[in-house]
């Protein structure tokens, strides 16, 4: 390990500690919103990619699924079944349906968020306030280098809240 990659672990070491320490509160969290939604992990986790990606192509949920088409088409025949997403012409390509969440569907990231936020703002007030002051100073400048999409999506939901 060279003297440049040293500083790097050791920060992606404290951001895992952090993580796993949030994570203990978000996993039971999100466990309950499956069950209590009646979702399998891999549809809850379709419904998060399109959160987080925007309206999409069953190919392209597929793909992020790595998942046969088929298997993609019948994952989003329950969620429109069940009221998580909804099946809208392609204002580009009329013969493609794009999968866009509808409101119910946009309620369940939206409510992880909410416990993922609070867990993270849990495990952070255990910090020093000067400490807090200036991790939230440096985090603002890391948001800027994040790459677009992640950082994009946030933003957006930031507006709206």
């Amino acid at each position: 390990m060279n003297a440049g990659s040293r500083p790097l672990a050791q920060l992606a070491a404290s951001f895992l500690r952090v993580h796993l320490l949030a994570m203990e509160r978000v996993f039971p969290a999100q466990s309950a919103l499956m069950e209590g939604n009646d979702l399998s992990f891999s549809q809850f986790a379709a419904v998060i990619h399109i959160y987080t990606h925007g309206p999409m192509r069953i190919a392209d949920i597929a793909e992020a699924a790595r998942i046969t088409d088929n298997a993609a088409s019948r994952l989003v025949d329950r969620l429109v079944q069940a009221g998580y997403v909804s099946r809208v012409e392609d204002p580009q390509d009329r013969r493609q349906k794009r999968v866009e969440l509808t409101p119910a569907g946009q309620a369940l990231p939206d409510s992880l968020n909410k416990v993922a936020a609070d867990a993270y703002r849990g495990v952070l007030t255990t910090l020093p306030t000067e400490v807090r002051e200036r991790l939230a100073q440096t985090m603002a400048e890391v948001e800027a280098h994040l790459p677009a999409p992640a950082r994009t999506q946030l933003q957006t939901r930031r507006t709206k809240a």
